[in-house]
């Protein structure tokens, strides 16, 4: 769709730049709530005016975006901050005749008071239709590239935040005198914080990647636009969302008055409950939007939107006081959780779709697309409603059952849509559904909202840690891209984590890139994790690792190909064995034959055994030969307690030769005795008492290791072939 890079800004910069931009937010949240929307609907109800007034009143919002078209030249002039700034301010300079039809010579008239309220709103929503002709290039320079949903969730939240605040103290004035007076204070102090928030807007650097725009015709931007299917299936969407949303939002206000017969300060309670929806709504997506993408969220809320209306069809309308309240509450709650996050959602998906060059044009072309989609909503619903609920002779709640009604089915229908939009690196929308119900994931989640803000090598040591006691798959691609950090300590958290995360096919190469890559450092770790994990395609990279004088890393790749059963490589590994001095890679040989099973294995590690070898190792080999013969957790006990105190090792053996020939007995005797005398021993047992295995005589094998004096010498030598006997004798 377009180039999608721009001039880079440091994170201190754009934090200033975003500060301005709140500030201007928060301020046109309070003002637009206290001049448009409910409040006007719920004025003019108040004047006595009808559904089709409400409805083309509420249908200025959406048909005054065909004023963008005036606002792209002024852009292409003037720049886009200063073209909204100033428009910003006619806009609430355009709201005095709302405020003037509360004198006396003016709201006597009722044809005058309705003209006014009109010119009004209409010149209100124009003049943000021109301003709004920058708003995509501003708005796309202020969140940025990365973390773009939280940015647009938290824009959100604060502005409904303190746009409730606002709207409670409405509520409050309204419940105690519900006068014109009251209403034009309201609208007075919506416009002073109006004029606080063009001033805001005005303190914004110009967005840089505008001026390149501003020199591609808007009709040929639009026309490649829509010749891009990606685009096209959003404003196709787009539309058909905002026609039926249209249709909905101020007729649910009529609904509550008509049929629950709330007052005015009642409904603006009902609605702040549905404030608190917004702000739920802005929760979820600024922790999920930048993880599973805007997409599968996009179906999300357009169902939830769609639910939101079943109470108005299947609720009762008669009932206590509590009832008549919760209704209306939850029908608001929900419908502003879906409706707004289907905008957040549309939003966020229009910035992934398009490049930064493209924001001016095509975000002209967004903006018309929803206006005039509303405005044949808003319309439309009130000439329908007034023909449903007034000329059908239908009682007004069988009326609005109907009515509400057909609208559910069509946001039902709009949820099946957003299926149809492409993929952007997002998850599936099943996918996301199981996440949503993933306390797991949800918790992976927050986490890595922490990880994007550390400012020290502990700090992400720390949350890296945290992420590997909560394995998720949303953790892994932040996992993957600790791997490049140039903290050693980082890498190896991260490493320790994705080992108890799912493993794909990027986490697999990136393992192998690893082993590869970074000897002497972090390649032992991937080495581990691939054998663990059975990522066969790694089989290569382990074997070349064998001869990196990287002993750790040749150690790990030893267990990790006998973890693979890769057998091809036993003759590098015995031989490894056979030449090492090093005792982990000692130990590591010894630990291979063991996951192999390989008991051909057997004769090279009692070769080994030799007193120039440390101790430890020793063990390791003695343990590593018990393993192999299956008699591993029988004799890891007793070897412990024989090498803290040989009588009492030998004393617990000796319980297991009950019922074996004398000479078993005299054999765990004389284990920690004189070599001379053991060996007579064990040459009559294993000669008259053979063991096969299926790839060796085990009994000819320890035959020549007693062969071997130097080895014959070890104690604990002697100690297992005395347990060899006994705890073999009956296989």
């Amino acid at each position: 769709m377009g180039d999608k890079t721009e001039t880079y800004q440091s994170s201190s910069e754009l934090s200033r730049i975003r500060n301005r931009y709140y500030v201007h937010s928060i301020l046109n949240g309070v003002s637009f709530r206290l001049l448009a929307g409910n409040i006007i609907t719920l004025y003019v109800l108040n004047l006595g005016a009808d559904n089709t007034l409400v409805g083309l009143l509420s249908s200025f919002i959406h048909i005054a975006m065909l004023f963008l078209l005036v606002g792209r030249p002024l852009v292409n002039r003037y720049g886009a901050v200063r073209v909204q700034s100033v428009f910003w301010f006619l806009r609430y300079v355009m709201m005095i005749p709302v405020v003037l039809t509360v004198l006396p010579g003016i709201s006597s008239n009722r044809d005058v008071t309705f003209t006014l309220v009109a010119i009004g709103v209409f010149g209100f929503h124009a003049a943000k239709g021109i301003a709004l002709a920058g708003q995509q290039t501003i708005l796309g320079s202020v969140v940025g590239e990365k973390g773009r949903g939280a940015v647009l969730s938290r824009i959100q939240t604060q502005n409904t935040t303190v746009s409730t605040i606002a709207w409670l103290l409405v509520g409050f004035a309204l419940s105690r005198d519900p006068s014109r007076f009251v209403y034009a204070a309201t609208f007075i102090v919506g416009i002073i914080a109006g004029f606080g928030s063009s001033a805001a807007l005005s303190t914004l650097p110009e967005p840089t990647a505008n001026k390149a725009e501003t020199r591609t015709p808007f009709l040929r931007s639009a026309r490649a636009g829509f010749s891009n299917r990606q685009f096209r299936t959003l404003m196709g969407i787009l539309f058909t969302k905002n026609v039926f949303l249209g249709m909905t939002g101020a007729f649910l206000i009529v609904q509550f008055k008509t049929v629950y017969g709330h007052s005015d300060s009642s409904i603006v309670y009902i609605t702040l409950i549905g404030s608190m929806g917004v702000i739920a709504m802005a929760a979820a997506a600024g922790l999920l939007m930048d993880r599973v993408g805007a997409k599968p969220l996009y179906f999300a809320f357009a169902a939830i939107a769609a639910a939101s209306l079943l109470p108005t069809v299947l609720g009762p309308v008669g009932g206590t006081a509590l009832l008549m309240w919760l209704i209306p509450a939850l029908v608001f709650f929900l419908y502003n959780v879906g409706a707004n996050g289907m905008m957040n959602c549309s939003q966020d998906y229009f910035f992934a779709a398009i490049g930064p060059d493209e924001r001016l044009n095509l975000g002209i072309v967004y903006h018309i697309t929803a206006g005039v989609a509303g405005f044949i909503g808003s319309v439309g619903g009130g000439l329908a409603l007034d023909a449903v609920v007034t000329r059908s002779g239908l009682a007004p709640a069988a009326g609005f059952r109907i009515y509400f009604g057909i609208l559910f089915a069509a946001l039902v229908g709009v949820s099946i849509l957003v299926t149809r939009l492409p993929d952007i690196g997002a998850y599936s929308i099943m996918n996301t559904i199981s996440v949503l119900f993933s306390p797991r994931d949800l918790r992976s989640i927050r986490i890595l909202r922490r990880l994007g803000k550390t400012r020290s090598v502990e700090d992400e040591q720390r949350i890296i840690r945290a992420l590997g006691r909560t394995p998720s798959a949303m953790a892994v691609d932040d996992l993957l891209t600790r791997l490049k950090s140039p903290s050693f300590s980082v890498r190896a958290e991260a490493l320790t984590a994705l080992r108890l995360h799912p493993i794909n096919r990027t986490v697999s190469q990136a393992l192998i890139h690893e082993v590869l890559e970074h000897h002497f450092t972090t390649a032992y770790m991937a080495a581990e994790t691939i054998g663990a994990k059975k990522i066969h395609e790694a089989i290569p990279a382990l074997r070349a690792a064998l001869d990196s004088d990287d002993f750790m890393l040749c150690g790990k790749a030893m267990v990790a190909l006998a973890e693979l059963k890769d057998r091809e490589s036993l003759g590098k590994i015995r031989e490894l064995f056979a030449t090492s001095v090093n005792p982990r890679v000692i130990i590591h040989c010894a630990r291979s034959f063991v996951v192999f099973g390989d008991t051909e294995s057997i004769s090279v590690l009692l070769e080994k055994l030799e007193p120039r070898i440390a101790p430890f190792v020793r063990d390791e080999i003695v343990l590593a030969v018990a393993e192999i013969l299956g008699i591993g957790p029988d004799f890891y006990p007793l070897y412990v307690l024989f090498i803290e105190r040989h009588l009492a090792g030998i004393a617990e053996l000796l319980d297991r030769v009950n019922g074996a020939p004398p000479d078993f007995r005299l054999l765990v005797q004389e284990s920690a005795g004189e070599p001379t005398i053991f060996v007579d021993t064990a040459r009559r047992v294993f000669e008259a008492h053979r063991i096969s295995l299926p790839s060796i005589d085990l009994s000819q094998t320890i035959l020549s290791a007693l062969e071997n004096d130097t080895i014959l010498g070890l104690v604990r030598f002697r100690f297992l072939v005395a347990a060899i006997a006994v705890l073999l004798r009956d296989r």
